[in-house]
């Protein structure tokens, strides 16, 4: 306990903490030792489960942080089962010491392990903490909510809108594709404006690679962080991220690990078991429940974190290991509403095919050109699935994850900018595995559409309050990437097709008859072609940006990534109005290269540059 004190003022944090972090006592060990040492007796609530005929009323943020259970009625009144932390124990050992108040303490309290108890409390109120999870924004906030998918009025809305459409397109056939026509071709010129003026500020600012030193922050002053990492059918990847994880500088007696499974999984779970986890890491089951999808899982686990910032990580990240004290230092350098920041995400097995070269160059161009350049306007951040970082009351305050939306991450940017917060990027990058298999990509990318489809019809039920809120600036951004890139995706092969089309009749070298005619054709020109220069400017870009060789020529194979892109929106708006919740898995660990660890990865950057 004296070693362990000395090493728990350099790390801020308590001597028991630091016995447990590094190895030193098992938590049946410190609390057996304990209750000994203050004369109390020690219970296994395994074997003698509480009496909740004693609990009348129960907060729920008393049951995630609970450290104390009935037990029943003793001699000398109610009996509980307590697991003093801290300073608790030290003044719990003192008390025993007093002969009249020790007494009392024998008589009717217990000492328990934290992880008993929090089971018992799973087990006896798991319906309270999975309906919280379901049901926390859609009480909290109902109007930001995907659970109520489109409300009658938008239903409305799009009922006449087809009926209208379509009786204007049999009426006058010309006029009604000449007005679609330039609605599409305004929304992709839109877009296509937006990627090459990123990219040409991207040139500006300059495209070299450079990384801030890590910030100089005593140990002591490093808060409590919270990791979560939902995992389902994952067994094959939890080595690789243990190992991963283990690798973060930071200290473990102040890292809270919830390793969050399905409880149907029972392969996973079992995999678990067999792993030697060190204290820091804690396997949280999320009972079974519909809708099954991350956001829910990642709310349950969040009532029961410890830490004061709370990031999310995949199955097959890998994050830089100095990536939790640099969000700490932004934290720290920010204002008090900067509520979220997103590290970037790069491709450690971009060379394994055609697909993963593909998928870099689009991670490089969004994560390295497109989302600095709308932070630097100020406009909210469409933030990626993983590496988001967050203040947790700020978190909390705003509902967490909508569990009906299945790209919850960039629903999250824009509700936590509707309330008033800011994200921004860190200088960080976190490494993971690209869909290898057509399949597998063409399921995640439908899920990614459904996803910003769902978010879109969300943000746009009251358009004059999204505008309040969101500002001109966050409106503008809300309908470029949410509506402006789906809309663009479902025109791309339209207008290909009517260019090829025209190009095979020989109707596009004839004379259109008029001047708005010669117009609307140059439009779709050059929709397209500049379209495929953005495109290709934006991969260049941000492949150079990221310290990317050797995927340079693949660029010129955009044109066909974005027409699979295409006909993945096109799946995505068939399932958002016939299975809207429904979350298509993501089979991870088909990566080669993915076993490599952090340091690995670390070292060599500099012999194989083109790992992030």
């Amino acid at each position: 306990m004296q070693q362990a004190e000395k090493l728990s003022r350099a790390w801020g944090t308590t001597a028991e903490q630091v016995l447990f972090a590094t190895g030193q006592i098992s938590e049946q060990e410190y609390y057996q030792a304990l209750a000994v040492h203050a004369g109390l007796n020690f219970t296994d609530l395994d074997q003698h489960p509480p009496d909740w005929s004693f609990f009348k009323r129960v907060a729920q943020r008393a049951l995630g942080q609970g450290d104390i259970v009935p037990l029943g009625a003793g001699t000398g009144g109610l009996q509980v089962a307590y697991a003093p932390r801290g300073q608790a124990a030290r003044r719990m050992a003192r008390m025993a010491d007093e002969p009249a108040l020790g007494g009392r303490l024998r008589q009717n309290i217990f000492i328990a392990t934290p992880g008993t108890i929090r089971k018992a409390l799973l087990g006896r109120f798991h319906g309270v903490f999975t309906q919280s999870s379901i049901d926390r924004l859609s009480r909290q906030t109902p109007e930001l909510s995907a659970r109520y998918h489109l409300l009658p009025l938008q239903k409305i809305f799009l009922l006449v809108f087809l009926i209208s459409s379509v009786a204007f397109l049999l009426w006058q056939p010309f006029t009604a594709y000449t007005a679609g026509n330039l609605i599409l071709a305004a929304v992709f010129l839109a877009v296509t404006g937006f990627r090459l003026a990123a990219a040409f500020r991207s040139i500006l600012l300059g495209l070299e690679p450079h990384e801030k030193p890590v910030p100089d922050i005593p140990d002591r002053d490093l808060p409590v962080y919270t990791i979560l990492v939902p995992l389902y059918r994952e067994a094959n990847m939890l080595t690789a991220l243990v190992r991963a994880l283990k690798a973060l500088d930071y200290p473990p007696a102040k890292l809270d690990i919830k390793l969050i499974l399905e409880e149907s999984d029972d392969e996973t779970r079992k995999k678990a078991r067999e792993l030697d986890l060190p204290y820091a890491f804690d396997v949280i089951v999320v009972p079974n429940s519909m809708p099954r999808t991350k956001p829910k899982a990642l709310n349950y686990a969040l009532q029961f974190a410890r830490g004061d910032y709370v990031v999310i990580y995949d199955a097959e990240d890998r994050p830089d290991p100095d990536q939790l004290r640099k969000a700490v230092a932004a934290f720290n350098e920010g204002s008090s509403n900067l509520a979220c920041i997103q590290a970037r995400l790069g491709i450690y097995n971009p060379n394994q095919n055609w697909l993963t070269s593909q998928f870099t160059i689009e991670y490089a161009a969004l994560f390295r050109i497109l989302l600095p350049a709308l932070e630097a306007i100020g406009a909210p951040l469409p933030l990626g699935g993983t590496s988001n970082h967050f203040r947790r009351d700020r978190l909390e305050e705003v509902g967490a994850w909508d569990p009906f939306n299945v790209t919850e991450d960039a629903d999250l940017g824009m509700r936590l900018s509707r309330l008033g917060y800011q994200s921004r990027m860190l200088d960080s990058v976190t490494a993971e595995e690209s869909c290898s298999d057509l399949g597998n990509w063409f399921r995640q990318r439908t899920r990614w559409f459904k996803g910003w489809l769902q978010t879109y019809a969300v943000h746009m039920r009251e358009p004059h309050r999204a505008w309040r809120e969101l500002g001109l600036r966050g409106f503008l951004t809300l309908q470029l990437m949410m509506g402006g890139i789906l809309i663009s995706a479902l025109a791309h092969p339209l207008f290909l097709a009517l260019i090829l089309y025209g190009s095979i009749t020989g109707a596009i070298f004839r004379d259109p008859g008029s001047a708005f005619g010669e117009a609307l054709l140059a439009l779709n020109i050059w929709n397209l072609v500049a379209g495929y220069i953005g495109g290709v400017a934006l991969g260049l870009c941000g492949l150079k940006a990221a310290g990317i060789r050797g995927l340079g020529p693949m660029v010129v194979f955009i044109p066909v990534y974005w027409l699979l892109v295409s006909f993945a929106a096109y799946r995505a708006v068939w399932q958002f109005f016939v299975n809207p919740f429904f979350w298509e898995k993501t089979r991870h660990g088909r990566a080669r290269g993915r076993d490599l660890s952090v340091t690995e990865r670390k070292r060599k950057i500099s012999t194989a540059p083109n790992i992030p």
